[in-house]
């Protein structure tokens, strides 16, 4: 039953409209019988002689009287109809007229790992890239995000989520630790020209040390027989941190931070290297973007090659077909990268069809009210 429908429209509960009409139906004719039965009524009633009706002429002559008659059958007429609209379109309210709405939208289907080389060398280019991504993630609607924290050892500090409000609450926390790795940094470098001197910045030090530790352990297991810094488990451990690492429907981006500042002990250190663990993902088809420091951020010099590792992590990255990015302090800006690995020609939005049953009352209610309000003025106006 398409009853006062529109196109592509249809009721959830159809038998209840037809319902409603068989009602209005039987309460129009009830109405016809009685009108019928009130005038046969009347005319077997009617005697000439009797005063009253003799009379009746003389109130016909009156004016007053005779608009007050028609406006009374004027009202009655429109409250019977307002009536009888109100009756229809409550059924049809009640029968629920609906309509499936077909929305084609482009939504990213992508996983992006945030894998992070702690190493406090990297607190400025850590701190920038994640103060960028908190601003970017309300915008990256269609994507989940995780992120995987390393140094000796590599731990999941933020599994894939789409969460955007438990997203920022961890970005948050990284903020934090990065500003406390800052800190203890620059009193470091107050403290290594005579810590007699500096017994306040000793104690401020050692303070932050404790609460630093807090999350270093999750990334300084066995540092001591390992090492620091091992790069490739970082990237290997974060690869096998996706969900269902076989599934294709999804791109899968890692944006990696370090500094490619190898510190292992003994060849045993690391399970994988870094460029084997770039194989690796470019074999999982995932797709590696990496940020590494500009030579004026770049720590120990003396004791790493800068051009020996940037290249090494370079060719990492181009092996998995992504792109690298140099930090270079107040100057660099993580937000554009961002941008930029969203519009990169890997990432492919799929279209998505999504159908959703919608009801439509709203022109039904509003007639339900309307006819209520003309029945109850013209009820109003018959008794006055």
């Amino acid at each position: 039953m398409t009853f006062l429908l529109g196109k592509d429209q249809y009721y959830k509960w159809p038998l209840i409209p037809k319902i409603g009409i068989v009602i209005l139906i039987i309460f129009l004719l009830g109405r016809v019988v009685l009108y019928f039965y009130k005038t046969k009524a009347k005319k077997s009633d009617y005697n000439p002689d009797f005063l009253p009706y003799g009379q009746m002429w003389m109130l016909e002559e009156i004016p007053e009287y005779r608009f007050k008659k028609k406006f009374f059958f004027v009202m009655k007429k429109l409250a019977l109809v307002s009536f009888c609209s109100m009756l229809v379109f409550l059924s049809i309210a009640a029968g629920r007229p609906s309509t499936i709405q077909v929305k084609k939208i482009g939504r990213q289907k992508r996983d992006l790992f945030l894998c992070l080389d702690v190493s406090y060398s990297l607190y400025k280019q850590n701190y920038d890239l994640v103060d960028h991504l908190e601003k970017l993630v309300n915008g990256l609607e269609g994507d989940r995000l995780g992120i995987s924290m390393f140094n000796t050892s590599s731990m999941l500090f933020m599994p894939m989520t789409d969460d955007r409000t438990y997203t920022i609450e961890k970005l948050e926390e990284l903020k934090s630790y990065f500003k406390m790795q800052g800190e203890y940094m620059e009193l470091q470098d107050i403290i290594d020209d005579n810590p007699s001197l500096h017994t306040d910045e000793v104690s401020k030090s050692e303070d932050l040390l404790m609460t630093l530790r807090l999350f270093d352990k999750g990334t300084l297991h066995d540092n001591i027989s390992k090492g620091s810094s091992l790069i490739g488990d970082g990237l290997g451990t974060c690869l096998y941190n996706f969900p269902s690492i076989t599934d294709s429907e999804r791109t899968r981006i890692i944006i990696m931070s370090t500094d490619n500042q190898l510190n292992a002990f003994s060849s045993d250190s690391q399970v994988i290297n870094l460029s084997d663990a770039s194989l690796l993902c470019r074999d999982s088809r995932v797709t590696v973007f990496g940020i590494f420091p500009s030579d004026e951020f770049f720590y120990k010099k003396d004791n790493q090659n800068y051009d020996s590792c940037k290249n090494g992590f370079e060719e990492a990255v181009e092996n998995t077909g992504g792109a690298f990015y140099t930090f270079s302090g107040d100057s660099f800006n993580s937000g554009d990268i961002l941008k930029e690995i969203q519009k990169h020609p890997a990432m492919k939005v799929n279209d998505i069809t999504i159908k959703r049953e919608i009801d439509l009352p709203n022109y039904a209610l509003m007639g339900v009210f309307i006819s209520l309000v003309i029945f109850a003025a013209c009820k109003f106006a018959i008794r006055e």
